[in-house]
């Protein structure tokens, strides 16, 4: 009897574990690519487009970057919450979900458009930020990821990413050999989310049980009561990304902008690996949870949060290390200043990479306002020395 026992325990072990590895490996497949193919395009982008024009781009995707976290009204994670934790209502969650973010998107898009039509001068930054907001309004329709990584298959995200990867970056190629308007590489930034979230869709069919489909507003309340804390959360957290590009655009000129995002654009190719950790273990994280093991579950914590540490110092050190000679192999002299922003800018590794489990771990204890009165604390700090320090020091400020 135990050692049947211990047999179905060790088949139990290996079919996690592999399953594990497979989401992991296609996860480091996908990200790789983003990270060869995306940096490689970002790099030659960059160089065609010249600090003003990139600045410029940088400033209009930092704007309506910083608005995302409104239009998706911060349901996501609360809806692969609850998906995870009762799959039957499925359809219910995410058509509900759906219609949510769709009229919350186009609101603000339209209420956007109208603001910087009437307040920018520039019609160029106007029409690259309206398209930019209608990129938003059609990604707010994605609910598919959230159910693919609730039933853990992390393969189809993979494949969605790395389509809609191929296709738009092709596009960015055909674009600069054409030399084409900067105008036209936010419709290329648009057709990314586009076609992932074709992609989601199709494979979610594939997936997807037949289920009653329709809108709930009993389910919407319940929805909009856990989630609304993570608008503001999300708000202060993409702030911190996004703010100060559009604050040194206040101080000073689109140029220093594109000297300043080609830094840190770097270093955001990196900061999504702890986000795909976070989500690919997040469903068995639930299952610890659930199991009310406390001293297992804070050590398989502990392991994590050592290992993230560890990696995060690791890539602090490369670049501070081969900082300079990144930036003038990469982008050349004209974006030289962009080396001492790198530098400063990689040691956000050590935080970053922690954020995401956090998170996590809080949204399943129900604390989404104590993540709110966190972000917000450090949003206000974060501007506060953004408006002191940067007329002083500049873009190292």
């Amino acid at each position: 009897m135990s050692h049947l026992r211990l047999k179905n325990i060790s088949v139990f072990f290996k079919s996690t574990l592999g399953n594990y590895i497979k989401n992991f490996s296609w996860m480091m497949v996908e990200n790789l690519i983003r990270i060869a193919l995306g940096l490689t395009v970002s790099i030659y982008l960059t160089r065609f487009l010249g600090p003003h024009d990139y600045g410029i781009l940088s400033y209009a995707v930092s704007l309506t970057g910083i608005l995302s976290p409104i239009a998706t009204l911060g349901i996501d994670a609360i809806l692969l919450r609850n998906v995870i934790q009762d799959k039957t209502q499925e359809k219910i969650l995410l058509q509900t979900a759906r219609v949510l973010k769709f009229v919350a998107g186009l609101s603000l898009s339209v209420l956007t458009i109208i603001y910087v039509y009437f307040t920018r001068e520039d019609r160029t930054v106007v029409l690259i930020i309206a398209i930019l907001m209608v990129g938003i309004t059609a990604n707010s329709l994605n609910v598919y990821k959230e159910y693919i990584v609730s039933v853990n298959k992390m393969r189809f995200i993979a494949y969605a990413s790395i389509f809609s990867l191929i296709l738009s970056n092709f596009f960015r190629v055909g674009l600069i050999l054409s030399n084409a308007n900067v105008i036209w590489f936010a419709t290329a930034i648009v057709s990314a989310n586009v076609l992932n979230v074709i992609a989601l869709r199709f494979y979610y069919k594939k997936i997807s049980e037949f289920q009653e489909k329709y809108f709930s507003w009993t389910v919407a309340k319940k929805l909009l009561n856990d989630s609304w804390p993570l608008i503001f959360t999300s708000f202060a957290g993409i702030i911190f990304i996004y703010a100060d590009q559009i604050i040194i655009e206040y101080f000073y000129d689109f140029e220093k902008v594109g000297i300043y995002a080609a830094a840190v654009r770097l270093i955001l190719f990196f900061t999504v690996i702890p986000s795909i950790i976070s989500n690919m273990i997040y469903p068995k994280v639930i299952e610890l949870y659930k199991q009310n093991e406390k001293e297992s579950f804070i050590k398989k914590m502990t392991r994590l949060y050592f290992f993230h540490f560890i990696f995060a110092t690791l890539l602090v050190t490369f670049f501070l290390l081969l900082g300079k000679t990144i930036i003038l192999t990469l982008y050349g002299d004209v974006f030289i200043e962009s080396a001492d922003i790198l530098k400063i800018y990689s040691f956000t590794f050590v935080f970053v990479f922690f954020n995401p489990m956090n998170n996590k771990l809080l949204m399943i204890e129900n604390l989404q306002k104590l993540m709110l009165v966190r972000n917000l604390i450090g949003l206000v700090i974060n501007l506060l020395l953004n408006f002191l320090l940067i007329p002083v020091f500049g873009l190292k400020g």
